[in-house]
């Protein structure tokens, strides 16, 4: 092992735990607050781009001058990569948790973008009834759910506004939505459930995570989501190899090796 390899492993160590003291990093040419030792945070420092194979599939079909729906937003991470490569393109981005909220709401009242940029501190999902979410420590809030996912230790529950995609949606006076992102532990096929009249009237590509963990106490099965697929005129693809789920055996064994899935309308 070569001693240039280790010092740039020692500077990257070094600079990690620097920005984890200091509380932000510069992403994207903007400045992102999170919560020390935050989960999103060290996937972002490992990878230099968080989730960047999804991100790419975001980004490449986000159409000019329309809205992209980023459903559990987390600290912003999903949100301003979007913001800052298209400046046509106007984001709502909603997250749940009050806690890794406080955290994006620093984040968009520094940015260069907000004029484009809506943030929502609501549980997306079907109904907009007040919502029970499971939370955790600051650092672990990417895992905080509507349900007990058993995933990581919970410290109890607080309760937090709902809101269907539908209800937003119709609020700002139906805009051309070309993009929905969701990753709310399970509980996105709720999410969707919420976003019939969104889909059928735009036709929006939807990026969801399809965890086998997640959706297990939603009492979810694959065929729940093959069957809303149908019932809306989607497909259903595996993300990053875009093979397309024909039946609930094929997703099955699809998520024992990813759990990201685009839904493209059929037109």
């Amino acid at each position: 092992m070569s001693n240039s390899y280790l010092k740039n492993i020692f500077k990257q160590t070094v600079y990690k735990n620097y920005l984890n003291q200091k509380g932000n990093f510069t992403y994207y040419g903007e400045k992102v607050f999170f919560p020390k030792n935050s989960t999103t945070f060290m996937l972002a420092m490992k990878d230099g781009i968080y989730e960047h194979e999804i991100l790419k599939f975001i980004q490449s079909n986000i159409k000019d001058h329309s809205t992209y729906i980023d459903v559990g937003a987390n600290i912003g991470l999903m949100s301003i990569p979007v913001l800052s490569q298209n400046k046509s393109v106007k984001v709502l981005s909603l997250e749940a948790s009050p806690n890794t909220f406080n955290y994006l709401k620093k984040t968009h009242e520094n940015c260069s973008f907000k004029e484009r940029w809506s943030i929502y501190n609501k549980a997306v999902s079907n109904s907009n009834k007040e919502i029970d979410l499971f939370i955790t420590s600051d650092s672990d809030g990417a895992f905080e759910s509507i349900m007990d996912t058993r995933r990581v230790s919970f410290s109890g529950t607080v309760k937090v506004p709902g809101i269907t995609i539908d209800e937003l949606w119709a609020s700002l006076n139906k805009p051309a939505v070309s993009f929905i992102k969701s990753d709310i532990e399970g509980a996105d096929l709720l999410a969707l459930q919420g976003a019939i009249s969104c889909m059928a009237q735009c036709k929006p590509m939807i990026m969801i995570e399809w965890n086998r963990v997640n959706i297990k106490p939603f009492e979810f099965q694959n065929q729940h989501l093959l069957d809303f697929c149908n019932n809306n005129n989607y497909r259903c693809y595996a993300i990053p190899s875009l093979i397309p789920i024909n039946n609930s055996m094929e997703l099955s064994l699809h998520t024992v090796i990813t759990e990201n899935y685009l839904l493209t309308p059929i037109i």
